[in-house]
């Protein structure tokens, strides 16, 4: 996940604000243009902090100082999906209050430090990490200003991550196959693939190769944690990564499933749905960074900030069978 700021300063003190008033009267037209130039002459010496309001807003979960409130930049055309982890800012007379919001149906860690402060004090002892709870806004910290006699800013960074550090997960994981009884498929990349299983979360996925519109299912019990079922483009290009359709699923556990690369809004679920071994969940498709229409599977752990998957095994005609590349996955 992404590394957000958020940024405060207070007001500028009374002598760095400048007034002044202009008395007009019978200006004859030859002295409009010296006004003119007077009046910008005036406003380029305003310094340019001055000018900042003091209103935070949200930036795809960054927080900005702006002149307007409610004015919001337009999202990046490939973002339609919501943050998983939002933080809401209540200002009252003497703090401001920061509330985070769980929107994923699990578990998720909370991570935020101080990249800055100045005559604060703060409720919540930065740095730190939060397990939220699922569907949830809980407060997370309250800052307050030490000394009324001085100005005080502050500015801190957090991201988040999906799961329970604390959970106890067994190092070696066994499901059913992702599809019908009567299918199957040949696995197209097994795990530590040199292609894209290189990296801590995905150095134990497998890609099974399906076409687009096969019908997924769900390969244990669980409750639906994330949905992303917006995107519509797929193809070997590096800028296509964060744009796979994807649905998690965390286990009884605290293990979550991962199915990736879904056809567009195919997902048969809904978030804090709970779901069993073999229900029907979603569609395979081609979405986000893929050479060809596949299904994306693996198991995944927070082991503290940090997503690792795991190693499984399917049940492969009655054999617990390690999905090797090449192997033909058959119930």
């Amino acid at each position: 996940m992404a590394i957000k700021l958020s940024n405060f300063r207070s007001k500028q003190p009374p002598d760095l604000q400048i007034t002044f008033k202009l008395k007009v009267r019978n200006l004859h037209r030859s002295h409009i243009g010296s006004f003119l130039f007077i009046l910008l002459f005036i406003l380029l010496l305003i310094p340019p902090d001055s000018l900042k309001a003091k209103t935070l807003y949200p930036e795809y979960g960054n927080w900005f100082f702006n002149q307007k409130k409610n004015v919001h930049p337009k999202k990046p055309p490939a973002e339609p999906n919501k943050e998983l982890v939002s933080l809401r800012k209540r200002e009252l007379s003497d703090r401001i209050q920061y509330y985070a919001y769980n929107h994923m149906g699990g578990p998720a860690q909370l991570y935020m430090d101080f990249l800055r402060q100045d005559n604060i004090s703060s409720t919540l002892k930065l740095p730190a990490s939060i397990t939220l709870p699922p569907l949830k806004e809980i407060l997370v910290t309250e800052i307050k200003q030490k000394s009324r006699f001085s100005g005080w800013s502050f500015k801190f960074s957090y991201t988040y991550v999906p799961g329970n550090p604390q959970s106890k997960i067994k190092e070696l994981q066994y499901y059913h196959l992702p599809f019908a009884n009567t299918d199957s498929y040949f696995v197209s990349q097994g795990f530590n693939g040199r292609f894209s299983h290189y990296t801590d979360y995905s150095r134990y996925a497998v890609d099974i190769a399906m076409p687009e519109g096969t019908i997924i299912h769900s390969v244990s019990d669980g409750i639906v944690m994330s949905i992303a079922e917006d995107f519509d483009r797929g193809g070997a290009t590096q800028k296509l990564l964060s744009q796979a359709n994807v649905l998690r699923i965390l286990h009884d556990d605290g293990s979550m499933a991962i199915y990736a690369h879904l056809l567009p809004d195919s997902v048969q679920v809904r978030i804090g749905q709970a779901v069993k071994v073999g229900q029907i969940i979603a569609r395979s498709g081609n979405t986000g960074f893929s050479t060809g229409p596949h299904l994306h599977f693996a198991i995944e752990k927070n082991v503290g900030m940090q997503l690792k998957s795991i190693p499984f095994k399917f049940l492969v005609q009655g054999k617990w069978r390690t999905p090797e590349t090449g192997l033909l996955l058959r119930h």
